[in-house]
């Protein structure tokens, strides 16, 4: 029997959380030991209360990256030793730090939590932050030309297979929850769509991954306004529903948000305003090297999964 594990951050701003990966990074590898341990990160801060803006858009996809990106640092290189990770927001999410709390054996956290996480339901454990160089927080990524501007859009949409959901659906998702602050469209891809890919026959029934998707929404956002439908052609609601704003992409499929926005224009709609989110770009720049990018891949997933069955 696996147990549940908290991790609660409270953080003057999104960058400060690179001092604390160390930290979690070692939790995962005791976690890790167990393929039922689960592990919960919070994270509060007052730049998530900010406006939103280009600025705090990127803060959030590193801190993002960077959490999930820990949950598959393991001592255990396979592919499938990753411990089932989610991380949310205070505030944002709707959830509160002591309902989590009370869900897990074990909580570390921040000292600046004081008495606020009560030690009756889980034991407490400080964390300490490690001391990294200025330089190395404020060049662990590229900054936006337009830091300043104003994210103003309320319906999104994000598209894809989301077979066996992998850390990077989980930034996807939670970028595409967090523009679309009204409601966020999921595309989940059809048979129609599958055809060609890789060692089809252990691709996720269409159910399981709509579930996996409506699941992991509703673990990150209490009350989440979610439209999860199946897609036969890669535009599914995006050409034919006018209330959304917003496309979130990944560097892979950013190609497929030319073909949706020249399709929205000859059937008079607005286009669309296009995020895109390389996750290979921060694994590379700051996995440790016992993390494999490999595991951020269902293509790698399947062909492992053929290799077992062999």
């Amino acid at each position: 029997m696996g147990k549940n594990t908290l991790i609660a951050l409270r953080v003057p701003n999104l960058q400060t959380i690179s001092k604390y990966l160390s930290s979690v990074t070692k939790i995962v590898e005791q976690l890790s030991e167990d393929s039922n341990n689960r592990l919960y990160i919070w994270v509060s801060s007052p730049e998530l209360n900010e406006e939103r803006n280009e600025r705090v858009f990127l803060s959030l996809t590193k801190a993002l990256s960077e959490l999930y990106l820990c949950s598959i640092t393991t001592k255990n290189p396979t592919i499938f030793n990753v411990v089932p990770t989610v991380v949310l927001f205070e505030d944002w999410s709707g959830y509160s730090i002591s309902e989590l709390s009370n869900l897990c054996e074990t909580t570390y956290c921040t000292k600046n939590y004081g008495d606020s996480i009560s030690s009756s339901s889980t034991e407490v454990i400080h964390i300490e932050a490690d001391e990294l160089k200025h330089v190395e927080l404020e060049n662990s990524f590229e900054e936006s030309e337009n830091q300043d501007k104003k994210i103003e859009n309320r319906i999104s949409a994000v598209g894809g297979t989301f077979d066996h959901l992998h850390v990077g659906h989980k930034v996807l998702l939670t970028l595409a929850a967090w523009i679309g602050i009204e409601k966020v469209y999921v595309g989940v891809s059809g048979n129609e769509l599958l055809l060609n890919k890789v060692e089809r026959a252990y691709l996720e029934n269409i159910e399981v991954r709509k579930n996996s998707v409506y699941d992991f929404l509703h673990s990150i956002k209490k009350n989440i306004q979610s439209n999860i439908v199946i897609i036969k052609d890669p535009f599914g609601p995006t050409i034919t529903h006018g209330e959304i704003d917003s496309l979130l992409v990944s560097q892979e499929t950013i190609k497929g948000a030319d073909s949706i926005q020249t399709e929205r224009r000859k059937r008079g709609l607005p286009e669309l305003d296009i995020y895109c989110i390389d996750l290979l770009h921060f694994a590379h720049a700051t996995m440790p090297e016992n993390c494999d990018p490999v595991k951020l891949s269902s293509t790698a997933i399947r062909k492992e999964l053929a290799k077992k069955n062999f």
